[in-house]
């Protein structure tokens, strides 16, 4: 299996995708330990239960899991246990999806295709717009770039123009715009940056306990993180002290946040579950079923 890995498409999906089907290969391989972990989920095993198979942590299980879930391009459990009953069962690998028809990136597309510049640009715009009718978005270098650099983008929104790039030397996932700054989180470098667009200086918070962070909003004067795995998965972050607070228990598997109704709001996606927290209590105070 590691001599036939593929490279992971800029949209997140593994490369070799059809109408039918997406090749399940890792963009990079799995370890022994992430294979075992996955042959368990497919037999129907909680983390917990696959943490005392294995003789590890609970949280150890959840990290296998979600190393599994990144080097696949999958979403859910069942998606890891279809590929490793196929694995197993010499078969190819194969997950079904939905037909799709795969796409450039839309940093992209704002280059190549005149008719999407303008709704890329009012997406961008009505999401992340700062004062000053600026908008910001995560920049990409080619795969052909010997040290790959992540940077920012600072857009014109009336007049589309690339008003500067700030390095940012690491591959960010998410952004948003408040309290005076950029703040971006990385997945991989497990960091929140402050990024000032007047001055470029970029300065990295590492999250409590290394937890790898997923999506980042702002309100109520703080700055929240959703991480990964771990329950107390929500992190908030004063900008005035520059320092994180103890973590919510909110629950494993975070997946996106959002700030509204003077509510904290984030998404689940190993229970299919939308939470409301309370940022004065820090407490959950709705969990919404939101699927199957």
């Amino acid at each position: 299996m590691e001599g036939s890995t593929k490279r992971v498409s800029d949209e997140g999906r593994p490369t070799g995708a059809t109408t039918n089907g997406v090749v399940a290969t890792p963009a990079r391989p799995l370890t022994r330990r992430e294979h075992e972990v996955a042959t368990l989920v497919a037999e129907g095993l909680t983390n917990r239960q696959i943490a005392t198979k294995l003789f590890v942590s609970e949280r150890t299980a959840e990290y296998h899991v979600e190393q599994i879930r990144n080097k696949l391009g999958f979403h859910t459990r069942s998606q890891i246990a279809t590929w490793a009953t196929q694995l197993n069962g010499h078969s190819l690998p194969t997950i079904p999806v939905e037909p799709v028809t795969l796409r450039q990136p839309i940093y992209r597309r704002i280059l190549l295709e005149p008719r999407a510049r303008a709704l890329a640009l009012t997406l961008m715009a009505a999401l992340i717009v700062a004062g000053g009718g600026l908008a910001h978005v995560l920049s990409r270098p080619a795969a052909s770039v010997a040290v790959p650099v992540d940077g920012l983008v600072q857009l014109d929104a009336s007049t589309r123009r690339v008003i500067q790039t700030i390095p940012t030397g690491t591959r960010g996932n998410q952004i948003a715009i408040g309290e005076g700054y950029v703040w971006q989180v990385s997945y991989t470098r497990r960091t929140l940056k402050r990024i000032d667009s007047r001055t470029q200086q970029v300065i990295s918070y590492g999250t409590l306990d290394g937890a790898p962070p997923v999506g980042v909003a702002i309100g109520d004067h703080a700055i929240w993180v959703a991480t990964a795995y771990g329950s107390k998965s929500l992190l908030r972050f004063d900008p005035r002290t520059l320092q994180f607070t103890p973590a919510i228990e909110v629950a494993s598997g975070l997946q996106s946040i959002a700030f509204g109704a003077n509510s904290v709001w984030v998404t689940d996606k190993n229970d299919d579950a939308a939470y409301r927290i309370d940022p004065l209590t820090a407490r959950v105070v709705a969990r919404i079923p939101v699927g199957d």
